[in-house]
């Protein structure tokens, strides 16, 4: 915890048996009404200073460490939720599934 009140996650996006040396940009959308659906009309980059791309090896992983911290209205018992993108320089995009988060 980066303090009261403030909600701090580290994370690790990882990705297999893609196309070997592509850069993927890594996106977010976060949806305020924590109901399943992803509906957020914006992908986010991750905030500075985390990295913004990954590169997969020549065997097609690659992984991506990032922290994401913010205060209100993120506290502890709120909810929403969340669907993660990466759309690589090769025209290819590899999406998540929308899942609710509460934070605690």
């Amino acid at each position: 915890v980066v303090g009261p009140g403030t909600f701090d996650v580290p994370g690790t996006v990882n990705v297999h048996h893609a196309a070997p040396n592509t850069t993927f940009t890594v996106l977010r959308r976060v949806d305020l009404n924590p109901d399943g659906v992803c509906t957020g009309a914006t992908w986010l980059m991750l905030p500075p200073p985390n990295a913004q791309t990954l590169t997969t090896a020549n065997g097609g992983a690659g992984a991506l460490h990032f922290e994401i911290t913010r205060g209100a209205p993120f506290v502890d018992g709120v909810r929403f939720d969340v669907q993660w993108r990466l759309e690589g320089n090769d025209g290819s995009i590899l999406q998540s599934d929308c899942f609710t988060v509460t934070v605690k």
